[in-house]
């Protein structure tokens, strides 16, 4: 799905000095992650039956965390916004971290 809402963010500078920023996942980008993160998740991992390409096709929008290199970092999708008294936001319906993250000291 086409995501809706605008991401504008540039971009930020981690404590690293690496620069990550937000994207539109495609479904492309999620196929890839299907490839490569289950096998790195641990057995018992949570998320360990997701399929992202299958999240993509499910939600209304569906974000990437990406870094320079434009490595796949962190994925999240909204099933459907909620009316909120500051405005319309998406639901946080999906989110994970790369395998590799989690349960490090990274700031992602």
């Amino acid at each position: 799905m086409d995501p809706s809402t605008p991401i504008s963010i540039a971009g930020w500078v981690l404590p690293e000095g690496e620069t990550v920023k937000v994207v539109p996942a495609s479904k492309r980008r999620c196929g890839a992650v299907d490839e490569e993160w289950p096998c790195l998740r641990p057995p018992r991992h949570q998320n360990l039956g997701w399929k992202w390409e299958e999240v993509y096709e499910w939600c209304k929008e569906t974000f990437a965390i990406v870094d320079e290199d434009g490595t796949t970092l962190a994925m999240w999708a909204s099933k459907k916004r909620v009316n909120c008294r500051e405005g319309l936001f998406n639901r946080l319906d999906y989110v994970e971290v790369h395998p590799q993250w989690r349960g490090t000291d990274s700031p992602l």
